[in-house]
């Protein structure tokens, strides 16, 4: 089976797309889509997405498919060659793509849309893949053929790949005794969530007292959306530090040793506002604490996820007002057995029947 995936250059959508298409099949080709013309931003988001595609979207719930698909054909960047594919199956991630992925997708051929398509017709995919919250927020989904509702999201994380990336990161660390390591994974602000210097200045201090006390190291990231105020505060009060020996800010860094970071570490702290991050995470097996963030509303479509992740005994979940006594919770957890969360397995298996029962009634 020849699976094409479309890849829109955010990283996190890529990594959810080939955990599912590389369980499926060794024949993977990605192809990243530009599309000419006008982009526009999301409040709270780094990034820009292309008009187009929600004018495509938009024919698409017209009905005006052949009308979409010629306009797709003159703005897509090496559009005829993308055209000429040849594929059994299409994979996108993310609402900006599941319009071209409709477009794409061939009469024979098998579409999956991971993450709910917003504004165009569920129909026009063969299978959804979405976070269980949206069953939730989206009724409509109940009534597609094929809905496979994911406890957080598919990541790539194997232990082969985290195992081979905990030694390319090991080479680059400044040679020292063995110690523990704890990854510290840093999201940002949102429409919903708000990482700002106070919350980092709550954090960093009792962490850096169990780092001292264990003698032991942090590691950590942050993400596009952590704002440059947050950042220098981070930077200020891990500067130098021998508990702090690798600090990764990823719009600095040509290449990330994300993936490395929870390969090496024992224990993971990561903040609530990415399902992403925390799916990744949980999906290493090891103690992983999910950090309360500030609130720019009294409740949140994650915390149910969060939740049933806890439940699952994936993670432990700490409020804000627990940072302090972060030093005795991570005593705690580093005794407590901890679950791996594997959907991209699960998702894969489901998708496998789905496909050969379409191939078995052609």
């Amino acid at each position: 089976m020849k699976i094409l995936l479309l890849h829109d250059g955010i990283q996190g959508n890529l990594h959810q797309s080939l955990a599912i298409a590389r369980l499926l099949s060794d024949t993977v080709e990605i192809v990243t889509i530009r599309i000419k013309g006008p982009s526009y931003r999301l409040p709270m988001r780094k990034g820009r997405y292309p008009i187009i595609s929600k004018l495509v979207g938009f024919l698409l719930r017209l009905g005006l498919k052949k009308t979409a698909q010629r306009l797709l054909q003159w703005t897509l960047i090496d559009g005829e060659k993308i055209f000429s594919l040849s594929y059994d199956t299409i994979i996108s991630t993310g609402s900006s793509l599941a319009p071209i992925n409709a477009i794409l997708k061939k009469e024979h051929s098998f579409s999956i849309c991971i993450l709910t398509p917003e504004g165009i017709p569920l129909s026009l995919f063969d299978a959804l893949v979405v976070p269980k919250h949206d069953l939730l927020r989206y009724p409509s989904l109940k009534k597609h053929p094929c809905v496979i509702a994911t406890l957080g999201a598919p990541t790539p994380v194997t232990r082969e790949l985290l195992e081979d990336e905990a030694r390319h990161l090991s080479s680059l660390l400044p040679q020292s005794p063995p110690s523990p390591k704890i990854a510290l994974l840093i999201g940002g602000d949102d429409q919903t969530y708000h990482i700002d210097p106070q919350w980092i200045e709550t954090l960093i201090p009792p962490l850096s007292l169990f780092l001292k006390k264990e003698e032991a190291q942090s590691l950590l990231t942050t993400s596009r959306r952590t704002s440059q105020k947050s950042c220098a505060k981070i930077r200020l009060l891990t500067e130098e530090k021998r508990e702090f020996p690798y600090r990764e800010f990823p719009e600095e860094k040509k290449k990330s040793h994300y993936f490395g970071i929870l390969g090496i570490s024992d224990m993971i702290l990561v903040t609530e506002d990415s399902i992403n991050m925390i799916s990744e995470a949980c999906s290493t097996g090891k103690p992983v604490i999910v950090l309360e963030v500030r609130r720019k509303k009294d409740s949140t479509i994650f915390e149910t996820t969060i939740a049933q992740l806890e439940r699952g005994g994936h993670c432990v979940r700490i409020a804000v007002d627990q940072l302090p006594s972060l030093p005795a919770i991570l005593q705690e957890c580093k005794s407590k057995h901890f679950i791996a969360l594997n959907e991209a397995q699960r998702c894969s298996a489901l998708l496998r029947t789905e496909i050969s029962r379409k191939k078995s009634s052609l």
